[in-house]
């Protein structure tokens, strides 16, 4: 659960002891995660909790956001271990931060395709937070709706720059 006095601030604001190590709290793999790293929301959801993670391996890239944990619908389940399992590339993606741009293209236009057939969505605003370990979608109601049980879990959220995260095994 989130501290009171955090809820509502901007997520560079907060000190960083207030943030727990790891983003997923379920040991289970893969995982999804509601999560939005500029605002921490106003909620009553316990479900909540300040995360940081190391996201770029050896880059020492530290990723801070609030998160919320999501069941993943089981039907979907396979595919969306495909994609933390980083069946979209033939790049390994530990060396993501060291590709070229044109590399990263290839990785980006690969992903894309991947959850074009699973019929999910990415805007550009989120594809550049692709990582090694975090593999994002847009949280929209109906990629929610696609991807889990938790429906209810933009509720009464009113925050710009919320993003779902799919992480694999090695969060």
């Amino acid at each position: 659960m989130i501290e009171a006095r955090y809820q509502g601030k901007p997520i560079n604001s907060i000190p960083e002891e207030a943030f727990a190590e790891g983003l997923s709290r379920s040991g289970l793999s893969p995982v999804l995660l509601l999560a939005s790293p500029t605002t921490v929301p106003i909620t009553t959801d316990e479900r909540w909790w300040l995360a940081k993670e190391n996201v770029s391996g050896h880059y020492g890239r530290i990723f801070y956001a609030a998160v919320r944990e999501l069941v993943i619908r089981s039907e979907i389940l396979s595919a969306v271990g495909g994609i933390s399992d980083e069946n979209f590339t033939s790049e390994h993606m530990g060396y993501f931060e060291r590709l070229t741009s044109d590399e990263k293209e290839v990785v980006f236009s690969d992903y894309l395709r991947t959850l074009a057939e699973c019929g999910l969505t990415c805007t550009a605003n989120n594809l550049v937070k692709l990582t090694q370990d975090l593999y994002p979608i847009d949280a929209t109601p109906d990629n929610i709706r696609k991807l889990s049980t938790d429906r209810d879990a933009l509720n009464e959220l009113h925050i710009d720059g919320m993003v779902l995260f799919i992480t694999g095994p090695a969060l």
